[in-house]
């Protein structure tokens, strides 16, 4: 596992990746998207915990359940507010999710552009 620091870098690094992506992609040009959240823990309590955190944030949350992968850890996800995926508000906002993420005994695993139906 990466220091704290380093995992902050990382997941910054790769939202600026995604956010460049999208935009030579033209998939989301100057209009608010939502984000659809994802952060693993081992204990449920500990998950729980988070979300209520994330919940305070005006985020919409799914409940907590065990990860389908099998591995044993709990899932946190959920959808932001409407969002522009613009390079530096979305690094501030990947960093905050990191630190909260790690507040918590959790690790933030991405996000992605939710569509809605």
């Amino acid at each position: 596992m990466l220091n704290a620091e380093a995992y902050v870098t990382e997941k910054r690094t790769g939202a600026h990746r995604a956010v460049q992506m999208y935009a030579a992609l033209s998939i989301v040009q100057n209009k608010p998207v939502k984000l659809e959240f994802f952060f693993y823990t081992n204990l449920m309590g500990k998950a729980l915990k988070l979300a209520m955190a994330l919940k305070q944030k005006n985020y919409t949350l799914e409940p907590v359940r065990k990860s389908m992968s099998g591995n044993g850890l709990w899932l946190t996800t959920g959808l932001t507010h409407y969002l522009y995926l613009d390079p530096v508000p979305i690094c501030d906002w990947a960093e905050m999710m990191c630190k909260t993420g790690l507040e918590f005994d959790g690790s933030f695993d991405g996000w992605v552009i939710y569509i809605e139906s």
